[in-house]
């Protein structure tokens, strides 16, 4: 769920899940996003994607003063059980499979094989605030929206041997096999308002052709061979064409703006670090600092 080591290649077809977060006058998001390496979602890894899409989407319905954070979970967990069935990696959305505890065989959700975490968090001062999850909703609350799915290789070696589960492995093995090695999570801030929610985090590319939209013109607009490095800046912004520093960085991520020395920014990373520098090595660049 979260690589930490940040080690691994990114290979061609790969993709790229980005768990993130930013903090503002002590307040925090946490947003993530997972695009394909090379700008394109293969079919399967398109399934899965639009099946974490639609989860989070039925969620976000439940959102309204009055209603509680569950309701916006078991949304999210009825639209993924419903769209692992119809992809035959469970059986049917409240099937089962078998664990052993102490000798004795359990039933556990199958789907809880594919999503195995929690469908998100309380939002505030800290990432992962405190708050009441039974707690009715009021305007003014503010939570994360995360489902996911991951096909893990790994993820059958281990179930128990009893004649239930090997029946269970029969039915989805060529699902399995079709879909394994893609994850996918998205996660978006969500806040309650007096009539219903607003996604705070609604202008970062979500659907399917907004991200292939977004990386074949990012593609196209950063120049990463005419980028400079340079050391010890205040703050650096990246435009198509180099890197330089500016005094005033309130411009916008998405959108062509002036800035203090007359250059325009079209697509940039802002970092205040010491020691920033530009890396062109990265898939789409960015600004290394501490």
């Amino acid at each position: 769920l979260h690589y930490v080591e940040s080690q691994g290649e990114v290979k061609l077809g790969d993709l790229l899940l980005m768990d993130v977060g930013a903090e503002y006058d002590h307040y925090t998001a946490d947003v993530t996003r997972t695009y394909p390496s090379n700008g394109k979602f293969t079919r399967e890894q398109a399934e899965i994607y639009q099946a974490v899409y639609d989860a989070q989407e039925a969620a976000a319905k439940t959102v309204k003063p009055g209603a509680s954070f569950r309701d916006a979970s078991r949304a999210a967990d009825k639209s993924i059980k419903e769209s692992l069935a119809k992809m035959n990696l469970i059986t049917a959305p409240d099937a089962t499979y078998q664990i052993l505890y102490q000798g004795k065989a359990i039933n556990m959700p199958q789907y809880r094989l594919w999503f195995m975490h929690g469908f998100g968090h309380w939002l505030g001062m800290n990432v992962h605030d405190v708050g009441d999850y039974d707690a009715k909703l009021q305007a003014g609350m503010i939570f994360t929206n995360e489902p996911g799915i991951y096909i893990r290789e790994d993820a059958l070696e281990y179930l128990a041997d009893t004649p239930e589960n090997k029946a269970f492995l029969a039915k989805i093995r060529p699902a399995y096999e079709k879909y394994k090695n893609i994850g996918v999570r998205i996660e978006d801030d969500l806040l309650v308002t007096p009539t219903g929610v607003e996604w705070m985090t609604k202008a970062l590319p979500r659907k399917i052709s907004e991200i292939e939209q977004f990386m074949a013109r990012a593609s196209k607009e950063m120049n990463y061979t005419r980028a400079q490095n340079i050391s010890n800046p205040k703050f650096a912004v990246l435009d198509s064409n180099n890197l330089f520093q500016v005094e005033d960085s309130s411009w916008n991520l998405f959108s062509k703006t002036e800035v203090k020395n007359g250059k325009t920014v079209r697509r940039g990373w802002v970092s205040s670090g010491r020691d920033a520098a530009f890396s062109g090595s990265q898939p789409l660049g960015h600004l290394h600092g501490d």
